[in-house]
């Protein structure tokens, strides 16, 4: 039996990679290919079948077919019909480019491309953050709106490219190192804050510091609580290989966004990655649909930190046009720093 071990940084395990999907891996270039690490170890499917799963895609291996590599919108897409459980059943070819920037990628019982009405002006990755594992979060009575926006940019990043297991990340941790960034003791701050806090002392796991909705936030009892372990711990995060990139699409301001910044976050969006937006109640901003039914030409939709109730499933949509004249501020990570 082939296999090979990989291992991206001191964060993560070293995954074997083994058998038809080393090959494949192999032929790729492997780390180094449109795929780089492994995230996870190989997960058995129906009809004899497994996926691994790497940071930029996945490889997936059923008898009788050379394995695949799918990845991008068309693979999300697959996925949020179920992936090899649904209409498509399993990627018979990788991901090839064809004319004018169109993607496409046949499938058992058919083929899915870019240009398919299904997939233009519009993406949602709703399906994306549950795939992930991460959960709707309760801010409770505090103001820590921005806080929980900044940490699920960094779950949803840092879970697609180190695993699963870091997709519960501290709001504590963060909020604590914004407020020693700002020189205040605010519960809860602006992501200018947060960026220099996490571009010092990283993030941590949630397990590490939970998070509490009850609590009276006081800057001296949180500084009692931060340990040297858990900032040894949150520095490795922005160590030189594994510290993301992020920026400004809106610097903080009069509400309102130009042209230029609107059609950035739809870029964003199409790329797989959500954005920070900050208004009088922040929210991650995880996709949008075009449609001239309503104000401003579409609808957006955002992960909002206010929990779940029977009559509230954490998600909401808001018009382009109400989003268009409310916003203040936009952040978004964009993968490692390089």
């Amino acid at each position: 039996m082939a296999e090979k071990y990989y291992h991206f940084c001191d964060l993560t395990k070293r995954i074997k990679v083994k058998d038809s999907i080393l090959e494949k891996y192999m032929e790729l270039g492997e780390e180094k290919s449109v795929l780089g690490y492994p995230t996870a170890p190989e997960y058995p499917l129906p009809s004899n079948g497994s996926v691994q799963t790497f940071q930029y895609g996945n490889i997936y291996s059923k008898p009788g077919y050379k394995p695949c590599f799918t990845s991008g919108k068309i693979c999300r897409y697959w996925l949020d019909l179920l992936g090899m459980y649904g209409k498509y059943n399993y990627p018979v070819s990788d991901v090839k480019e064809l004319d004018n920037g169109i993607f496409m990628q046949e499938f058992e019982n058919g083929a899915i491309s870019t240009d398919m009405p299904e997939l233009q002006n519009k993406s949602d990755l709703t399906g994306e953050f549950h795939r992930r594992g991460i959960s709707i979060k309760n801010q409770g009575a505090r103001g820590t709106c921005s806080v929980h926006v900044m940490v699920a940019l960094l779950e949803y990043m840092y879970s697609g490219l180190l695993g699963r297991e870091f997709s519960h990340l501290s709001v504590e941790y963060s909020n604590y190192f914004a407020s020693m960034a700002a020189g205040n003791d605010s519960d809860g701050d602006f992501f200018s804050s947060m960026e220099k806090g996490y571009g010092e002392y990283g993030i941590i796991p949630e397990s590490m510091w939970p998070y509490d909705a009850n609590f009276k936030y006081n800057l001296e009892d949180c500084g009692n609580k931060v340990t040297q372990a858990m900032i040894n711990y949150g520095r490795m995060f922005v160590s030189e290989k594994t510290k993301l990139a992020g920026h400004f699409v809106k610097q903080w301001g009069d509400a309102g966004l130009s042209d230029e910044e609107f059609d950035q976050i739809i870029s964003h969006l199409d790329d797989g990655i959500p954005l920070g937006v900050g208004r009088d109640h922040s929210m991650t901003l995880i996709g949008y649909e075009k449609d001239d039914r309503f104000d401003g030409g579409g609808m957006f939709t955002f992960k909002n930190s206010h929990g779940t109730t029977p009559h509230f499933n954490g998600y909401q949509v808001e018009t382009f046009e109400n989003v268009k004249k409310t916003v203040l501020d936009v952040y978004v990570y964009t993968g490692f720093k390089r």
